[in-house]
């Protein structure tokens, strides 16, 4: 799985982000262990793919919706 590929605040599409820019705007221990980070062009929001990101995976497979992506009203 990748990191999202829009911004959660204002819907921009991300761009790559090199780890030097993001010194200083993560949490050290992500600094330390991520490697790619994304970053929104408008807001300046970085993300990067977490540990989260694989819980949440793996919560979709355990109840079959690992590749359903509608969603509640659709």
């Amino acid at each position: 799985p990748n990191t999202p590929a829009r911004c959660a605040y204002c819907n921009e599409v991300l761009v790559d982000c090199p780890k030097e820019e993001v010194t200083g705007k993560v949490p050290i221990y992500v600094f330390e262990t991520i490697e790619h980070f994304k970053r929104c062009p408008k807001c300046g929001k970085v993300y990067w793919r977490g540990t989260h990101v694989v819980r949440h995976l793996e919560f979709l497979a355990s109840q079959g919706k690992e590749n359903d992506t509608r969603g509640d009203n659709e």
